[in-house]
C-alpha cells in the first residue's frame, strides 16, 4: 500500500514536469514566430514627433509581400541607416517605390525609398514610459535586486528563528 502510494506521487511529479515542459516549449515557439514576424526598435529622432517621441518603442511588421498606402508608417534601410517615416506616394519605375516623409519634417524625404528597402510597417507604439522602464532592468540590477531580496529573506528568517529561540529560554 505504501510502496503504491509513493509511486502514485512519483507519477504525479513527473506528470507535472512533462506539463511543464509542453508549457515552456510551446512558450518558445510562440516567442520565436513572434521574433520571426516582428521587430522591435527604439525611436532614436525627432523626425516623426508627435506621432512617435523619440525613446518610444515600435514593433514593426515584416511585411516583404505587401505594397504600402500613403498614411502607413514604415520602417527602411538607407545608407546603412534604419528610418522610420511615413509613406506619403507611391509609384512604379524598375519596381515599386515609395517617396516619404517624417511628420516633423517640412519637407519629403529626398531618395524614393524601393520596396526591396523596408523592413515593415508599424503595427504597435508602446510609450516612451515604457523604454524607460525596461532600459531599468539590465542584467547586472536584475542580480542585485535578488541578491538583496535573497539576503533580506535570510535575514527575515534568521531574526525569526532568533526570536523563537529566545523566547523559549524565557520559558
Amino acid at each position: 500500500m505504501k510502496s503504491f502510494k509513493f509511486f502514485k506521487q512519483k507519477l504525479l511529479v513527473i506528470l507535472m514536469l512533462l506539463m511543464w515542459l509542453i508549457i515552456f516549449i510551446q512558450g518558445g515557439l510562440a516567442l520565436r514566430n513572434f521574433c520571426a514576424r516582428y521587430r522591435l526598435f527604439r525611436v532614436a529622432s525627432g523626425s516623426m514627433e508627435p506621432t512617435l517621441p523619440t525613446g518610444t518603442i515600435i514593433a514593426v511588421e515584416k511585411c516583404t509581400d505587401t505594397l504600402f498606402a500613403p498614411g502607413d508608417i514604415i520602417t527602411f534601410k538607407q545608407n546603412d541607416l534604419l528610418i522610420t517615416h511615413r509613406v506619403i506616394d507611391f509609384g512604379y519605375k524598375e519596381g515599386f517605390y515609395y517617396l516619404t516623409q517624417g511628420d516633423a519634417n517640412q519637407t519629403p524625404d529626398t531618395e524614393p525609398v524601393k520596396h526591396q528597402a523596408v523592413i515593415g510597417k508599424v503595427v504597435f507604439v508602446a510609450p516612451a514610459m515604457l523604454a524607460r522602464l525596461l532600459s531599468l532592468l539590465t542584467v547586472r540590477r536584475l542580480v542585485l535586486f535578488h541578491a538583496l531580496l535573497f539576503l533580506f529573506l535570510a535575514y527575515k528568517k534568521r531574526r525569526k528563528t532568533r526570536l523563537f529561540t529566545h523566547s523559549n529560554l524565557r520559558t
